[in-house]
């Protein structure tokens, strides 16, 4: 199975390179094939995610590092997956990935979003506005 990259154009979908080509010209004309449609991670996008913690965690200063930001809003929007302790019988909240791997694109938009609006409640009210002309801010700093 190949993983291909391709780009929307009026026409339909085209090869983004040379791999892409080659394994589309080994499909026959008139082949149907399955595709799964997934739109791979904007790194700026992810850039800008890290920002948008630092951002608020410089802002409030409540929590031990961004990545303690990262967590708690992870469990916050449940963003979770329960596991059951054998031993005690204890049902533990476990934050999951947002890797590239694991999310994509339009996944990483909508929990950017609800991270956004959280991040606003769990500031104590923060307008969503100020805090992404911030975000832009930072970034324009780096």
């Amino acid at each position: 199975m190949s993983e291909l990259y391709l780009q929307r154009t009026v026409g339909g979908l085209r090869p983004c390179d040379d791999a892409g080509i080659d394994a589309l010209r080994k499909i026959k004309v008139g082949e149907v094939v399955q595709c799964e449609i997934t739109r791979p991670r904007n790194l700026a996008h992810h850039r800008k995610f890290w920002a948008l913690l630092n951002v608020f965690w410089q802002a409030t200063g409540d929590w031990s590092s961004t990545y303690g930001v990262l967590i708690e809003l992870k469990v916050r929007l449940g963003h979770v997956q329960e596991v059951l302790l054998r031993d005690t019988g204890e049902l533990v909240r476990v934050p999951k990935s947002i890797s590239f791997a694991q999310m994509d694109q339009g996944e990483f938009d909508v929990f950017y979003e609800k991270c956004i609006a959280e991040l606003c409640k769990m500031g104590g009210g923060i307008e969503q506005d100020a805090l992404r002309q911030e975000v832009l801010n930072e970034l324009a700093r780096a």
